[in-house]
């Protein structure tokens, strides 16, 4: 499951090389099975919204939570869900300002 090489690289796969070129290795080109979490859920919805829809910061929002609660499994309960999605409109308001 070879992803490389690709046109870009995020912030994360960028600092997970710099931190340890080992891992990146294993997880991005070797293409190693991670366990899902609620953090890596969050990670990858919030990384899919901004790239896919900066300038639309309604959108980036509706798309944001629909995803999450298409997750919604991995977390606790509707409160800690919402906990996220409070930071992900956190961080759009920020990103948009």
């Amino acid at each position: 499951m070879n992803k490389y090489p690709k046109k870009y690289m995020s912030y994360s796969q960028i600092d997970q090389y710099l931190r340890c070129p080992y891992c990146f290795k294993v997880k991005y080109v070797d293409g190693a099975e991670q366990e899902d979490t609620k953090f890596l859920s969050f990670g990858r919805i919030i990384h899919d919204v901004f790239e896919n829809y900066t300038g639309n910061e309604p959108m980036m929002r509706e798309v944001f939570k629909d995803k999450l609660i298409a997750e919604s499994h991995l977390y606790a309960d509707r409160e800690e869900a919402m906990k996220f999605y409070q930071k992900d409109v956190d961080a759009i308001t920020h990103y948009t300002a």
